[in-house]
């Protein structure tokens, strides 16, 4: 993937956050994004740039160690020799919850109405393999089962009786066929199951090993609607708090307003000391059924130790892309791609933050470059010195190679613990 490409994700992401966290500025939700805190810290030339990077990311890998993951490792063996069969009491409970969810049916429509309150019980993994229901009812879904060396695991799934009842018409199932009218034929859609689901103002996950709390998911969930989800008028908060082990991954707020605004903040943390912040905020217009939305100013960060840090705020998301996209078809023709680039220049403002610094380090900025005859764009760092490089260049392997080396040694550790090959690309 090109990284101009990979940025355009990245900055993406603050579209689908799109929520109101933190102190808004303008009662809108929207928050703009900033550099640090700490003007004292000047700003550093290329060399020196490279230098506080490579010691951040230095920092931030030697936080991360695989054996600390190694419990997992038992539980993720034993889960090995899990299965569910046709007939097998899970699928049998399932199918009994499932029936509890049927509201009502004729001969060409089913109507659903699911919630959690129905998915309960207690399984029980034997010696065999074999999967027994030890307990029916109550107000919690639990597994139990031992781990590759015999240490006894519990998964519990708990969601609160309160809720919020959701559909929408990309939940339902339907069939597709043709008919011929006006003279020619014309495909249409039949809904055949109709699903609508109480969501749920609190769902916890836990995950004890011989007694101790190993993973524990906390997601608190408001929302304003009808019964039928219409996005330009429904709202949503959202926290949400994972805890694995020492690490915490946080999302401290979400929120979606009526189709206007947007704004999210999640953070991952070790023992309690901050690793890494994201931070997204939007404007946009977002339509009733979702088609034919748009998005405007939007503002993103990432926020490594609190020493480097990406900011990127765009004017108008619509327009940007419009104009990468038109650049991105002007391979033999520089002026016109030149053009389009200083359109989405004056719309993109990105800064690269170091030290907790209030002072940019470098600007981001979009660069017309030609390779074998043809003209393209790559994403540009210019420093303070005045030295400017195309991110691909800045951040190449022999430059952070100690980086480099320290991630590939700790993804080759991930590989050995959890018998992973080497040809697994995730995608499979």
């Amino acid at each position: 993937m090109k990284t101009k490409l990979f940025l355009m994700s990245c900055f993406s992401m603050a579209i689908m956050l799109f929520a109101g966290c933190g102190d808004s500025d303008d009662g809108s939700g929207f928050v703009e994004e900033t550099g640090g805190t700490n003007a004292n810290v000047p700003a550093m030339s290329a060399s020196e740039a490279k230098r506080s990077l490579q010691s951040t990311a230095d920092d931030l890998l030697a936080k991360v160690k695989v054996n600390e993951l190694e419990n997992f490792k038992d539980i993720f063996d034993a889960a090995e020799r899990w299965g569910v069969q046709e007939g097998d009491p899970i699928a049998a409970w399932f199918e009994a919850a499932k029936g509890a969810c049927l509201i009502s049916s004729n001969k060409y429509k089913e109507y659903y109405l699911w919630k959690a309150a129905n998915f309960v019980g207690e399984f029980t993994l034997n010696d065999f393999g074999e999967w027994t229901q030890t307990k029916r009812g109550g107000d919690k879904l639990v597994f139990k089962f031992d781990d590759a060396n015999h240490k006894p695991c519990v998964l519990t799934v708990t969601a609160s009786a309160a809720g919020t009842e959701i559909h929408h018409n990309s939940f339902d199932g339907k069939e597709w066929d043709w008919k011929y009218e006006n003279g020619y034929y014309q495909e249409f859609e039949t809904v055949t199951k109709e699903n609508r689901f109480i969501l749920p103002k609190q769902t916890k996950v836990t995950l004890t090993q011989n007694g101790v709390r190993k993973v524990d998911v906390t997601v608190n969930a408001s929302v304003s609607t009808g019964k039928e989800v219409d996005f330009a008028k429904d709202a949503i908060n959202v926290t949400s708090t994972m805890v694995i082990n020492d690490y915490t991954i946080e999302i401290q707020k979400a929120s979606y307003k009526a189709g206007k605004s947007a704004n999210a903040k999640a953070t991952i943390s070790k023992n309690r000391e901050t690793l890494i912040t994201i931070s997204g905020s939007a404007l946009g217009t977002v339509t009733t059924t979702g088609e034919g939305s748009s998005v405007g100013k939007t503002s993103i960060s990432v926020n490594i130790l609190n020493r480097a840090k990406i900011v990127a705020n765009i004017d108008d998301v619509e327009l940007l892309n419009h104009n990468l996209d038109k650049a991105s078809n002007c391979d033999t023709d520089r002026n016109q791609l030149d053009r389009y680039l200083s359109n989405a220049n004056r719309l993109f403002d990105g800064n690269l933050y170091l030290e907790n610094s209030s002072n940019s380090s470098a600007t981001l900025y979009y660069k017309s470059v030609v390779a074998d005859g043809y003209w393209d764009y790559e994403t540009m760092m210019k420093f303070a010195d005045g030295s400017e490089y195309s991110i691909d260049s800045y951040f190449n392997e022999k430059s952070f190679r100690r980086v480099v080396y320290t991630v590939e040694a700790i993804i080759e550790d991930f590989r050995e613990m959890f018998g992973i090959s080497d040809s697994y690309n995730g995608l499979n």
